[in-house]
């Protein structure tokens, strides 16, 4: 029985990096847009591709695409596209290190859930894994913390609802499929998309429109590509994050997260020649020994 544990956790914590891997990859294509859209149009111009490719290989493989438990798959998909659009919305107004820090907050709202309304018995390995995991965060991002606004708490409520995403993905929706939950946060962030970008499309802003507040903008052909780029990479990432929530426990698994920001940071390099310091080095090791700690040591 210990074995098979073993082997599901390591089986979610290499769906879960492969899934980081790319997609820290395809994150980083958003700076190329930054001037040619809104995080509305995206969403929705993303979420729109995403649906079509989804109902397409649910017709040739026969897949069931309708949930179980049509509102625990609602409360998922609610708490994941309100996770993704504070964190991208705090973008375009924060730092980019307080935004990511706030965000990657998520494992420590997952342990502390877990452990207090879930009843899950949390052991010191796990405890120490993401304490190491979050230090790392702080070390490479380097979150600047003497100029703190409103909008600094902005990715910490990011952190809760993604942390939430995990929980909910677990406990509420171990039995829906794959396709069921990606579907279904696609369509959430779909909705959020539409909504906003009617409200900016109608009522613009009366000064300078930034990518959170720009309005409907004809899409141009470096647009297209990085959205239809972003869908088809995005919707395999998230089928296999969605799938390592199931097979395992939610607090160890999202400290494979972490995996994301060794990804970004390394495309990071090699598309923008954006170079680590010595500190955020050392966060990458930290980030990676926090997840050898769950795969090895953590029961």
């Amino acid at each position: 029985m210990k074995e098979l544990k073993q082997n599901r956790l390591m089986l979610a914590g290499i769906l879960v990096f492969s899934a980081m891997t790319m997609i820290g990859l395809v994150d980083n294509l958003i700076k190329y847009i930054g001037e040619d859209g809104s995080v509305w149009q995206f969403h929705f111009s993303r979420s729109v591709i995403i649906c079509i490719v989804l109902l397409i290989v649910s017709r040739i493989y026969k897949l069931q695409l309708l949930p179980n438990n049509f509102f625990f798959v609602a409360i998922r998909s609610f708490f994941g596209a309100t996770a993704m659009i504070m964190y991208f919305g705090a973008l375009s107004v924060i730092p980019i290190a307080e935004a990511g820090a706030g965000l990657f907050t998520a494992p420590i709202f997952v342990l502390i859930i877990s452990s207090f309304y879930f009843k899950v018995k949390i052991g010191i390995w796990r405890i120490l894994a993401v304490a190491i995991g979050f230090s790392g965060v702080l070390l490479m991002l380097q979150p600047d913390t003497k100029n703190l606004s409103y909008f600094s708490f902005l990715p910490l409520f990011a952190g809760f609802f993604y942390g939430m995403l995990g929980l909910t993905t677990r406990y509420l929706c171990p039995n829906e499929s794959t396709e069921v939950l990606t579907l279904g946060f696609f369509l959430a962030l779909g909705v959020y998309g539409i909504l906003g970008l009617l409200y900016f499309t109608i009522f613009p802003v009366s000064y300078e429109a930034n990518f959170l507040t720009r309005g409907f903008v004809w899409p141009s052909l470096n647009f297209t590509l990085i959205v239809i780029c972003q869908a088809f990479v995005s919707v395999i990432g998230v089928a296999l994050i969605t799938r390592g929530y199931q097979v395992a426990e939610a607090s160890y698994v999202s400290v494979f997260e972490y995996a994301f920001l060794l990804s970004a940071g390394f495309w990071g390099y090699m598309l923008f020649g954006e170079m680590l310091d010595l500190t955020a080095i050392i966060g990458v090791i930290f980030i990676v020994l926090s997840g050898i700690i769950i795969l090895i040591w953590a029961r």
